[in-house]
């Protein structure tokens, strides 16, 4: 009797002993208690039990305290194909998951060979033809005479220019010849900045071979010197000609009989005016200068008996439209006559224009 209570006493110590040790227990995030953890579902977290002398085995056989720390990426996904991109997160269950990859590259072949190149296509190394490809004797889109001379270079006489080929202007002066007698042509710059300039010439100089705006054959002997009977363009639309010249010696009249006022240069001066309106022409713009320099000016008062009914009167002449007015201009030039050797000057700033006309009557 005593005996049997003594071997139920053990088997009670005994029970109490193995219920004492540490239980491996998995539950779903839903709740259900497994035995395996492989039986909750993909992605779902392992939650700990109540119990605190509990632990939990990995599938691994890793222990550890918070099942949570089961669910992980493996170490690596790496699968040594450059053309693909390995991914694992919680979305993908902790698992590794692989993209197939398109276009080059960094470990997909090496360096490009001739016109070929290595590129990765769905998931592939593979190699293919390289468009464009510098130095295959074409010229293809987005190549450039700076990019790839070889094959898209300039031809001769052309430069590359800001990725275009483009004719040279010029390389020295003689390139930029405008036959224009008026202007100095001038190349500015090299290379692709070489570019020709035409100045105009405005300055008054012999045997330049141009009149410039403003110059006369009085200060530039490349200006036309107008002769007798030839007309001159004072604006657009008005012109004059001297037509001749002739010479009077006036003596005084009555009281002043015998008076001798010495001779007078005439010059017949017609004004036309293609205007469609008529116009107030001065007149009194010339100045007559002999060969030794002597300087003569118009003037509107004759004295003695001399005919002057031909005489413009006034400072001025009306002029209608489409018509001419034609008059003569006076000049007292002293005790000598003046028949030849000597220039008619217009200054043309009495109508708003710069320069001058000149006629000459050489002797």
């Amino acid at each position: 009797m005593e005996a049997k209570y003594i071997l139920l006493g053990c088997f009670f110590l005994l029970l109490l002993g193995c219920a004492s040790q540490t239980q491996t227990q998995y539950v779903c995030a839903d709740g259900t208690a497994v035995s395996d953890p492989s039986a909750c579902p993909v992605g779902q977290i392992l939650q700990k039990t109540s119990s605190s002398t509990q632990t939990f085995l990995c599938p691994d056989g890793e222990k550890v305290g918070d099942p949570a720390d089961c669910l992980k990426c493996p170490s690596s996904c790496d699968d040594a194909n450059p053309c693909t991109q390995e991914t694992c997160s919680q979305n993908t269950g902790f698992s590794c998951q692989y993209t197939n990859l398109n276009g080059p590259q960094p470990n997909c072949g090496g360096a490009p060979t001739g016109c070929m190149q290595r590129t990765c296509s769905s998931g592939k190394c593979i190699s293919e033809p390289q468009v464009p490809c510098c130095g295959n004797g074409k010229c293809e889109e987005g190549e450039t005479c700076d990019s790839c001379a070889a094959d898209c270079g300039c031809e001769q006489g052309a430069l590359c220019c800001e990725n275009k080929c483009k004719e040279t202007s010029c390389s020295n002066d003689s390139d930029c010849n405008d036959h224009n007698e008026s202007t100095v042509d001038t190349c500015t710059g090299t290379g692709c900045e070489a570019a020709c300039q035409h100045t105009a010439i405005t300055s008054c100089k012999n045997g330049d071979g141009t009149c410039p705006d403003g110059c006369s054959a009085n200060t530039d002997a490349d200006c036309p010197a107008y002769q007798l009977r030839q007309y001159a363009n004072i604006t657009d639309d008005l012109s004059v000609g001297v037509l001749s010249k002739a010479t009077r010696h006036c003596f005084g009249e009555g009281r002043d009989a015998g008076k001798d006022y010495g001779y007078f240069l005439v010059l017949t001066v017609d004004f036309e005016n293609s205007a469609l309106s008529e116009k107030m022409v001065p007149v009194n713009t010339f100045t007559v200068f002999s060969n030794a320099t002597q300087q003569y000016n118009s003037t509107d008062s004759v004295p003695g008996d001399c005919d002057t009914s031909g005489m413009f009167a006034g400072d001025s002449a009306r002029v209608l439209s489409w018509k001419d007015s034609q008059g003569d201009l006076w000049f007292q030039v002293g005790k000598n006559e003046l028949h030849c050797g000597f220039t008619a000057v217009l200054n043309k700033s009495a109508y708003g224009e710069n320069g001058e006309l000149v006629w000459s009557v050489p002797c």
